[in-house]
């Protein structure tokens, strides 16, 4: 993602670009019969929210109202996406970082100065990793800061909740992003099972796909989930998160 070659194959299929870009997300995807089906960022994260909320863990309110919340910072690209130059346009992976650390900043400032923007600027500080400016951590940790400090937050119990929304995000970008309806081009190496399908506190599962909308988790301590997942221009779908039993010894999920 995004997909070189994918405009004229939309062309042939009755989607113009004129016609998906009023259509266009951040979360883009191929189907196996060409055509595009796109989730939006805050679609996404309500899904991550489902699931948090289905897990076998406790976590305050607040704390699931910031997994829900976590990519309302998208939701202007969303609305107005960014042209590629190869007659697409970019999703959240390909993103320049220019446009991307402008969308955090905006985003996080229209978040407000609450838990769910404090949990959000970690995230993003996370993601970006080493190759975040030195700017740009230094406007995120003066935030961080302000809004802690109003908070009075305990700091260990902050950290793991910034592992369980960075847990609960790629759950349910596995579930966006992997269906078996879709042709597989463009999946991160972090969505690769193994990477992720450990929770913060060890339990290892196996992500199987039983059909479109159907994902089985073997061995994750999770109640089912039944979530409408919106999709731009299509119908939405039933995504259904089931909890089986393991049929066999779970892998280390540092394996790739």
């Amino acid at each position: 993602m995004p997909y070189r070659g994918f405009a004229e194959g939309l062309r042939g299929s009755g989607f113009g670009l004129a016609r998906c870009r009023q259509w266009q997300a951040m979360i883009v995807q191929r189907l196996l019969d060409g055509s595009p089906r796109f989730v939006t960022q805050r679609d996404h994260a309500l899904l991550a929210g489902a699931l948090a909320r289905a897990w076998d863990v406790e976590l305050s309110e607040v704390v699931y109202r910031a997994i829900d919340a976590h990519d309302d910072p998208w939701a202007q690209i969303d609305r107005a996406p960014v042209p590629d130059g190869h007659g697409w346009f970019h999703d959240f992976v390909t993103l320049p970082q220019a446009d991307r650390l402008e969308l955090y900043t905006s985003g996080l400032d229209a978040m407000g100065d609450g838990f769910a923007a404090l949990l959000t600027s970690l995230h993003f500080e996370r993601l970006l990793g080493r190759h975040a400016p030195d700017r740009w951590r230094a406007i995120e940790a003066a935030r961080q800061a302000r809004i802690a400090a109003s908070l009075e937050l305990d700091e260990g119990r902050l950290e793991a909740d910034l592992d369980w929304l960075r847990f609960f995000d790629a759950a349910s970008l596995y579930a966006c992003m992997t269906a078996p309806d879709l042709d597989g081009q463009g999946r991160p190496a972090w969505l690769a099972p193994g990477v992720w399908t450990r929770d913060p506190l060890g339990r290892a599962f196996v992500p199987v796909w039983r059909g479109p909308g159907e994902l089985h988790l073997r061995g994750a301590p999770t109640q089912n989930v039944t979530h409408a997942l919106p999709c731009l221009h299509r119908a939405p779908m039933l995504m259904r998160i089931v909890a089986t039993e393991p049929k066999t010894e779970l892998p280390d999920a540092d394996a790739d």
